[in-house]
């Protein structure tokens, strides 16, 4: 039972040294990444892309290739801003060690968010975080009601 117990320990440590290694090999590629999605959302957006879609669906006889179209730019439209999001998340996150750093980075960029379910979603991450340790003083009673203040009524 030791040797199992010692094994799957040093399971879970090569486990986190590849995650590690794999975090250190994505930090060039996020900004690269945040950096391609903001601009393709950024065309799909734009009277340029309109005129293409335009030239295109002419171009070709029949009705299919605009089908096609306006399911590839709306899937983008939808897509898109949810990837962004998330890729700037994580180029925000990627040089932060702790768990702690991580998650209180989230919060602060979800609470900027214009985005009414995001910014209620990071306002519950951060009261969840006053409520931790099963009691509510004063002062974190105050922030949770500053947070609430900026991030709904503001």
């Amino acid at each position: 039972m030791k040797k199992f117990i010692t094994w799957l320990k040093s399971l879970f440590a090569k486990a986190e040294s590849a995650y590690d290694k794999l975090e250190d090999a994505l930090k060039p590629i996020v900004k690269v990444a945040v950096n391609v999605v903001q601009a393709v959302k950024t065309f799909n957006e734009s009277a340029t892309a309109d005129i293409i879609a335009a030239i295109l669906a002419k171009s070709i006889k029949g009705n299919v290739d605009d089908v096609v179209i306006d399911k590839v730019r709306l899937w983008l439209k939808k897509e898109l801003p949810k990837l962004a999001i998330k890729l700037a998340l994580a180029d925000t996150t990627i040089n932060l060690k702790s768990n702690d750093e991580k998650l209180k980075a989230i919060i602060a960029a979800l609470g900027q968010s214009e985005n009414k379910g995001e910014k209620a979603l990071a306002f519950a991450a951060s009261l969840a975080s006053y409520l931790a340790d099963g009691k509510l003083t004063k002062e974190e009673l105050e922030a949770a009601a500053a947070d609430y203040y900026n991030k709904f009524v503001k």
